[in-house]
């Protein structure tokens, strides 16, 4: 792969824009949708409590994601292979994308 494509490929702006994905669509499901743990009960957030909660999700995520990029760069000393942090992050983030 030359490498610009792979610099495109582990450039971290498109995997933190994937990670937006799962936080809007909690910010719209809590606030407007709503949920229901009994029959006729349905639980919706304050825009704020469901703001805060997003962040946390947002910061959560990007946290597993670099860590498990650690992991992946760890490990793959055990075969000689010499990836950098940004490729195992960008790996990282591809393979925990739904």
């Amino acid at each position: 792969m030359p490498a610009s494509s792979m610099q495109r490929f582990t450039a971290p702006l498109p995997w933190m824009l994937l990670v937006l994905v799962p936080t809007v669509c909690l910010f719209i499901g809590t606030t407007s949708a709503a949920w229901s743990l009994a029959e006729h009960e349905n639980v919706r957030l304050s825009a704020n409590s469901a703001l805060q909660l997003c962040i946390l999700l947002f910061l959560a995520i990007m946290a597993g994601t670099v860590l498990m990029g650690v992991f992946i760069r760890w490990m793959s000393r055990t075969f000689e292979a010499r990836p950098s942090l940004n490729q195992c992050i960008g790996f990282a983030a591809c393979t925990a994308t739904p």
